[in-house]
């Protein structure tokens, strides 16, 4: 049961994170294997793999995803804040089970990812709240955003798997490198952390190497 593979999910370290990363050009069934031990994850749907990343992502780095992107009324670039909560219904975890059929259960609003630039936000909130009143929304991948320029609503969808980390490969290297040289922290320590673990370690060491340079 899809249910059950979403209440054992256990955080991934950062080796996992390294070696996901390292497998996203080959596809999410690979990056999935890198980020934990699932039993036949090829056997997963689109969805559930999208569900099983951002969850993943929640409780391994946090809940906030940091995205930029150009506004299609006004041209300019923005950054946005998508929450990975706003993303599910509040609904009980046996509904999963049924999220093969698609992100939606309507054909109404199934092709509501490609359509939603063309229609208003009125009528897409309309739409959306409809269903998910009925619970027929267990998994909302179109988020809105408002322009800071023109303050226009943008709809964007974000790439489960490309969520897994909020930092580069390159960046992540280089905490492990600062951690293990100027911390009691070993290589293999920092390995075996959690992402957020990791970062919370390394705002530490940068706030005292700041306040050593005062």
């Amino acid at each position: 049961m899809f249910s059950d593979v979403l209440k054992n999910l256990k955080p991934y370290n950062t080796r996992q994170e390294i070696d996901a990363l390292m497998n996203i050009e080959n596809g999410p069934v690979k990056t999935l294997e890198c980020l934990g031990d699932f039993e036949k994850p090829e056997d997963f749907s689109k969805n559930q793999l999208d569900i099983l990343f951002f969850k993943l992502r929640e409780i391994s780095v946090n809940s906030n995803i940091e995205i930029e992107y150009n506004c299609v009324h006004c041209g300019k670039m923005n950054g946005g804040l998508i929450k990975i909560p706003d993303m599910f219904n509040d609904t009980s975890d046996e509904l999963y089970d049924d999220i093969e059929i698609g992100f939606f259960n309507s054909s109404e609003i199934e092709n509501l990812v490609d359509e939603a630039e063309n229609i208003g936000i009125d009528e897409y909130d309309e739409i959306v709240n409809k269903y998910r009143h009925n619970n027929s929304i267990l998994y909302q991948p179109i988020m809105t955003l408002k322009c800071l320029m023109c303050g226009e609503s943008n709809y964007k969808d974000v790439e489960a798997s490309e969520c897994i980390s909020k930092t580069s490969l390159k960046d992540i290297y280089q905490s492990i490198t600062d951690l293990s040289v100027y911390s009691s922290q070993g290589f293999a320590d920092v390995m075996i952390m959690i992402p957020y673990e990791r970062e919370v370690l390394v705002a530490l060491l940068q706030k005292l190497i700041d306040d050593g340079n005062k």
